[in-house]
């Protein structure tokens, strides 16, 4: 029997490895895809993108927002994201689960559309975050105002944990449990709404 088409939603803090938890499921499931999202930000130098990002401007996003081609998007660091409408309706009729990077709004008003989405948050203690966020600001540069914006968002993510269906801790030297533990949740949920 063939596996029903999924979203899934992944959430967590800046530094939660998100990013590096979708790249691990998406090279074990080759038949998984992750949705695509416009960003206002500009791409780092060195950075890997998986096709994951679309770089448009202000003006950009804002005339995708009003054509209803963004369906959720919200703002971090100055910087505005959202999940692009024909990218999700594409990778939901090709690949058997779609996964999603977003935050908590974004997962609420993903959820009104795509009510049998699976919700996953990638909980980091608060000091975990600290400690992340300013080995990455001084690797990266970052100033102190942008580092304590980021903090601050971070924060109040976590705050919203209690929302998700399904909360995994991200502790320092547990990655490899942390990305099998995500994989159990979404082939257990694939299998459990399968007609």
């Amino acid at each position: 029997m063939a596996m029903a088409h999924t979203l899934v939603i992944i959430s967590g803090p800046v530094a939660s490895g998100k990013s590096t938890v979708i790249t691990a499921l998406l090279k074990r499931h080759p038949d998984w895809a992750e949705g695509q999202s416009f960003t206002t930000r500009q791409p780092r130098p060195n950075e890997v993108v998986r096709n994951k990002y679309i770089f448009v401007t202000k003006d950009e996003f804002r005339a995708r927002v009003a054509d209803h081609e963004i369906i959720e998007y919200e703002e971090y660091a100055g910087n505005l994201y959202g999940t692009s409408r024909t990218s999700l309706e594409q990778a939901l009729t090709s690949a058997t689960v779609v996964i999603l990077d977003a935050q908590t709004k974004g997962k609420e008003t993903l959820q009104r559309l795509y009510p049998a989405a699976i919700d996953i948050y990638l909980y980091v203690t608060d000091a975990e975050i600290k400690q992340r966020l300013a080995t990455d600001a001084s690797r990266a540069g970052v100033d102190s105002k942008q580092q304590q914006l980021r903090l601050e968002q971070a924060l109040a993510q976590n705050a919203g944990r209690f929302s998700y269906s399904h909360v995994v801790a991200n502790q320092a030297g547990q990655l490899p449990a942390v990305i099998d533990a995500v994989e159990h949740i979404i082939v257990n949920q694939v299998a459990a709404n399968r007609p």
